[in-house]
């Protein structure tokens, strides 16, 4: 399926689950913007292994519930040369984590920090241009990941904060018979702006 689709379904889910309930029943929580940084493993992804990372981060449950559902969604981006004896060879990867759980958000003040955990997908890629064409390889894989941070609830519904999250996951990058496992996931950390209710 592809990612974008999956994205989308998703979204509609939550929005689903949101208005799901009671005609009483009174909801809270969180859609936030995230923008930063995701160090991958080194020796699996050099020299791409610091990637720009986007993410939309979004938690939800009835007030009386101390526990939040969580759906989140980060895609990261980097490209840059080799080193060494093919240096200059154009090398470019991405990966996009889709991301299930749960978050528990202490205080219903301006300050609230936040714990998360769940299990994650993530899709990666990686493409490196050769003289007879390029060389692309992408896998799924199947992992956890854990959060945490903290953010200011500011006039009345805009959120900003920090969040820091560590994902885990193995993707195979083979080609033909050649088995190259590598850690998909990795440290994330970014600011955080939004909305809340």
């Amino acid at each position: 399926m592809p990612p974008a689709r999956t994205a989308r379904r998703l979204l509609a889910l939550a929005a689903v689950l949101a208005g799901a309930g009671t005609a009483d029943a009174r909801y809270e929580g969180s859609l936030n913007l995230f923008v930063g940084q995701k160090w991958m493993q080194n020796s699996d992804w050099a020299p791409v292994e610091e990637q720009r990372d986007l993410g939309l981060m979004l938690d939800f449950a009835e007030e009386r519930i101390p526990v939040h559902f969580s759906l989140d969604l980060f895609y990261s981006h980097d490209d840059e040369p080799t080193a060494g004896v093919a240096a200059g060879t154009p090398v470019e990867a991405e990966s996009i984590e889709f991301a299930i759980g749960f978050r528990k958000v202490w205080g219903r003040r301006m300050f609230r920090p936040h714990l998360g955990a769940g299990g994650t997908a993530i899709q990666a890629e990686i493409v490196t241009a050769l003289a007879g064409g390029t060389d692309k390889r992408s896998d799924r894989g199947y992992g956890v990941w854990i959060d945490g941070g903290l953010s200011w609830r500011l006039v009345d519904h805009l959120n900003v904060g920090l969040e820091v999250r560590y994902s885990k996951a193995t993707v195979d990058l083979n080609s033909g018979f050649e088995i190259l496992e590598a850690a998909a996931g990795g440290l994330h950390v970014g600011a955080l702006i939004g909305y809340g209710w």
